[in-house]
């Protein structure tokens, strides 16, 4: 019994020890970028983590501060929900 209980008081723990963090991206019209040779109408979504390269895209990196570490192999990246995006969006 009292094994069982030191049990159950590790995994209550670490269920609230975990983590979560969620990201939503509200695309908001199209943004001109421009480079010294080239000039790119993109979509935009208003976020300060935009990141736009010709040679990659359109991405976004997200960071945040823990004040625990972090074993990088016990990530998880849950839930995600896409959605398709018409010809007449794309320029």
């Amino acid at each position: 019994m009292r094994y069982f209980l030191l049990f159950l008081f590790i995994v209550i723990s670490s269920i609230g020890f975990s983590q979560s963090k969620e990201i939503n991206i509200n695309w908001d019209g199209y943004r001109v970028f421009s480079t010294s040779s080239a000039q790119f109408e993109i979509p935009y979504f208003n976020n300060h983590n935009f990141n736009f390269t010709p040679s990659k895209g359109i991405s976004l990196s997200a960071q945040w501060s823990e004040n625990i570490e972090i074993d990088q192999n016990s990530i998880v990246i849950e839930n995600v929900t896409l959605s398709d995006i018409t010809l007449e969006n794309l320029k």
